[in-house]
């Protein structure tokens, strides 16, 4: 089970990371922008809202990031005074019934989403904007399964723990 978990976690650690550089991009973007609206008085609407996608990218793939790395937000006052048995039984019912579940369900609405977007080419209302909408909206879906691939590698975890096989 924690090579199923550690080939999972390997795998959107650095799709995670591959998508760590937007940030670098969205950063100078930013600057672009201000230096462009304040030294020139010239503004570009499709790349005001690139920095909204690029923002949405990391913000996305950065929970998935986050539970791979036990970073995500939980109770930790609670949680470290637990026994490492009753922690793993915590993270097993909690991505089991809360994270899964929740997910699930918004990556199957996210789909219908995504394809009512592409189906009618929807595009940036803003003159100059972005096409393709239906790209950024994509990234719902996606990161859902990004989260339930990193919940189930933590349910994974969690079972090999309670059995007493070696964690790492």
């Amino acid at each position: 089970m924690t090579r199923v978990a550690d080939l999972i976690e390997g795998l959107l650690k650095k799709f995670c990371e591959l998508c760590l550089w937007a940030n670098f991009l969205l950063i100078f973007i930013i600057v672009f922008q201000v230096v462009a609206r304040y030294a020139f008085d010239f503004t570009w609407a499709s790349l005001e809202e690139l920095q909204w996608h690029l923002f949405a990218v990391a913000m996305f793939t950065g929970v998935a990031y986050a539970i791979v790395e036990g970073c995500h937000v939980r109770a930790d006052i609670l949680f470290n005074k637990f026994t490492q048995k009753w922690r793993d039984v915590v993270e097993l019912l909690t991505m089991a019934l809360c994270v899964i579940p929740f997910f699930s369900l918004i990556f199957f609405y996210g789909l219908s989403f995504v394809e009512r977007s592409y189906s009618v080419s929807e595009m940036s209302s803003s003159p100059g904007g972005l096409p393709h909408r239906w790209l950024i909206k994509a990234l719902i879906p996606l990161a859902c399964l990004l989260i339930i691939f990193a919940a189930i590698a933590k349910i994974l975890r969690a079972l090999a723990s309670l059995r007493g096989k070696n964690v790492s």
